[in-house]
C-alpha cells in the first residue's frame, strides 16, 4: 500500500512537470508566431517606404492607394492587438488554471504524506504489539517446557521408587521362599519390615 501511495505521487509530479513544458512551449510558438508576423510587416513596410523615396514622381498618384494600405494595416494592426490581447487572457486563463491544479496537487500529496506517516504510526505499533505477543508467547513455552521437564522427573522418579519396591518384594517372596525350604515359621510383622527395610534404598536428601 505505501508503495502504491509513492507512486501516486510520484506520477502526480510528473504531470505536473509536463504541464509545465506544455505552458512553457504555447508560450513560445505564440511569441514566436507574433514576432514572425511582425518582421513581416516591418519588412514590407520598409519596403513600401523605400519604393515611395525611389518613386516620389508617382507619389501624389498612389497616394490614395497608400492610405487605403494604411488604413489596412490599421485594421490589421487593431486585429493583431485584438488577437494579442485574447492570446494574453487565455494564457493568463491557462496560468490560473494550472496554478489551481498545482495547488490541488499539491494539496493531495500532503494529504497523502499525511495517511502515510499515519500509516506508518499504525504499522509500528502493530509491530510492537507482535513483538510483545510473541515475547509473551515465548515465556509461556519457556514456563510450559520446564513444567513439562518438572513432571518428567517427578514420574521417572515414582517410576524408579515403583521398580525398587516390586524388586524389594520379589526379593522378599525370595526369603520367604528359602525360608520355607528349609524351616516354615510364620515371619512377624518385625522382621518383614526388616527384610523390606534390607532391600530398600536410602531416601536421597
Amino acid at each position: 500500500m505505501l508503495e502504491g501511495k509513492n507512486q501516486q505521487c510520484l506520477d502526480i509530479q510528473e504531470s505536473q512537470d509536463q504541464a509545465k513544458e506544455e505552458y512553457a512551449r504555447a508560450l513560445g510558438d505564440v511569441q514566436t508566431r507574433f514576432k514572425q508576423e511582425k518582421e513581416k510587416e516591418v519588412a514590407a513596410l520598409r519596403q513600401e517606404l523605400a519604393e515611395m523615396r525611389n518613386s516620389q514622381e508617382k507619389v501624389k498618384s498612389e497616394d490614395y492607394e497608400l492610405k487605403m494600405e494604411n488604413n489596412k494595416l490599421k485594421v490589421e494592426a487593431k486585429e493583431a492587438t485584438l488577437t494579442l490581447d485574447d492570446l494574453a487572457r487565455q494564457i493568463q486563463d491557462g496560468q490560473a488554471a494550472l496554478n489551481r491544479t498545482v495547488l490541488e496537487k499539491d494539496t493531495r500529496i500532503e494529504a497523502l504524506k499525511l495517511e502515510k506517516g499515519q500509516l506508518e504510526g499504525e504499522l509500528s505499533q502493530a509491530e510492537r504489539r507482535l513483538a510483545e505477543q510473541a515475547q509473551q508467547y515465548q515465556q509461556t513455552i519457556e514456563e510450559l517446557t520446564r513444567a513439562w521437564s518438572m513432571e518428567a522427573s517427578a514420574l521417572q522418579m515414582e517410576h524408579e521408587c515403583a521398580v525398587k519396591l516390586n524388586q524389594e518384594k520379589d526379593f522378599e517372596i525370595a526369603e520367604l521362599k528359602r525360608g520355607r525350604g528349609s524351616r516354615w515359621r510364620p515371619t512377624t510383622g518385625h522382621e518383614r519390615n526388616a527384610v523390606h527395610l534390607r532391600g530398600r534404598p536410602e531416601a536421597a536428601d
